[in-house]
């Protein structure tokens, strides 16, 4: 399931940074692309966000134990990102796109981390370039 999740974040990734080989539409194209595609309610965050509340202090700080016993919130909202269509994330805005990126990448790192049993000790972040940081 994570690697479903994975697959699905990498793909929203690349249309983000528009990693594509083809052409950009001539106008009369993208009206017609536009108008087959249904317009669509922006995805509601407002569980996730409770659940940030809960479990993210005021320093950023995530209670890893309390979110790995209390998961399903967590579950359900990256379930809920991973039922978006192709469809309706091509109809919201840039703006509904970048948030939607965002959040799932967020929510995804944070369930595999807390997917870890037992958790570990610290985590250890790759930014790029042969840099890491370890995280107590």
């Amino acid at each position: 399931m994570l690697k479903a999740k994975l697959f699905l974040l990498m793909g929203s990734i690349a249309v983000l940074a528009g990693c594509t080989s083809t052409p950009p539409l001539a106008q009369n194209q993208s009206q017609t692309l536009q108008s087959a595609v249904a317009p669509s309610a922006p995805l509601s965050y407002e569980d996730y966000e409770t659940l940030l509340r809960t479990y993210v202090n005021t320093n950023g700080l995530v209670d890893y134990p309390a979110l790995q016993a209390n998961s399903q919130g967590l579950k359900d909202f990256t379930t809920q990102l991973g039922s978006v269509s192709p469809g309706t994330y091509a109809a919201w805005s840039e703006k509904e796109k970048i948030a939607f990126l965002i959040n799932a990448y967020n929510a995804i790192t944070l369930e595999s981390i807390i997917n870890q049993n037992p958790l570990k000790g610290a985590l250890r972040i790759f930014l790029g370039c042969g840099i890491s940081i370890n995280i107590p």
